[in-house]
This record gives structure tokens, sequence and C-alpha cells, in this order.
């Protein structure tokens, strides 16, 4: 016979005018007076389920524009790379915060961005995994690996050869992948 748990009481609880922050002891939340009443609207004409379905692929979405936007950005150096990795972390937070469970999409842009950091070289060593100071922790498609390679460079152009380096690097990568 299965018993319901009691539920979690929280360890720390502060309610300010602006913010609440509850922990328990595995999560920590913290809500704004906007998401607890958009949470308490849609809580009133959508079952749970329903409403963990409304947000399900948010953080995916966000993540493919987040990648896909690279191509969008003239320039870039070192501080608005952190930048950029930071905001990423805080929208991570923040969508975990109404979603409830971790959303790990959100990784893959920081070691995305984070990836802007290497040469071009490291780069092509690390698509071919013979990188011997990092591993590959995501996989990215031809065009993620282009567009990083094409935003190195100042003509953002890949001449034919490099080009021709990059689908190579990427069908071996394809080759010594495990199956999934």
């Amino acid at each position: 016979q299965h018993c319901p748990s009691p539920p979690r009481q929280p360890l720390l609880l502060i309610t300010t005018t602006t913010t609440t922050i509850t922990a328990t002891a595995t999560t920590a939340t913290i809500t704004t007076p906007q998401q607890q009443a958009i949470e308490a609207l849609l809580a009133r004409f959508l079952p749970s389920h329903k409403y963990r379905y409304l947000f399900d692929r948010l953080a995916q979405l966000i993540c493919d524009i987040l990648i896909f936007s690279l191509r969008k950005i003239k320039t870039i150096n070192r501080n608005g790379v952190v930048k950029m990795c930071r905001n990423v972390f805080a929208l991570q937070q923040h969508l975990t915060t109404i979603v409830a469970s971790k959303e790990h999409h959100f990784d893959r842009v920081r070691k995305y961005y984070e990836l802007l950091y290497l040469s071009e070289e490291e780069l092509f060593s690390i698509i071919l995994g013979t990188h011997s100071d990092y591993s590959l922790e995501y996989d990215y498609a031809e065009h993620e690996w282009r567009t990083l390679l094409e935003f190195m460079r100042p003509t953002r152009k890949l001449e034919a050869t490099a080009l021709k380096r990059l689908q190579q690097a990427v069908l071996v990568r394809q080759r010594e992948r495990p199956p999934r």
C-alpha cells in the first residue's frame, strides 16, 4: 500500500515585498509577485500536467535560438562571452523556477559560447576528439560548428578547404560516436 509522503516543510522561508525565497532539503526557489500571479492564474485554468507541458520545450527553444543567434552577433570579446554565459545561467535559473526541474539545455549553450575562447586548430581537434585538455560533452550539428568557425574569421567566410576539413571532421566524429 502506497502512503503519500508528508509535504516538505521549508527549511528557510524569506518573504519581502518583492521576492519570496523558499528552501527545502533538495530545492531552493526564488519567486517574484509576477511569477506567483502567473502561476496562480495558470493553476486556476490548467491541470498541473498541462502546465508542465506548456513550459516543457521552452528551454530547448530558447537554447536553439541562442545558438542560432551567434550568426547575428557582429563581434564579441572575452568579457562578452562571460556576460553571455552569465545571462544564459540566469535564464536557466528562472526557467528552472517555473518548471521545477533543472533545464540541462542551457549547459549546452554555455559550453557552445565557451568554445569561442579557443583557436580554430583547437576547435578542429575538439571536433575530432584529439584535444588533450578538452572532452566534448555535447554534440553540435555541422552548421553550429560552421558558425563557430566563421565567427573566428575576420571575413566571416570559410574557404573551401576549411569547409571541406570541417565536413570531414564531423563525419569522423559521427562514425566514432557510440550509438545512443
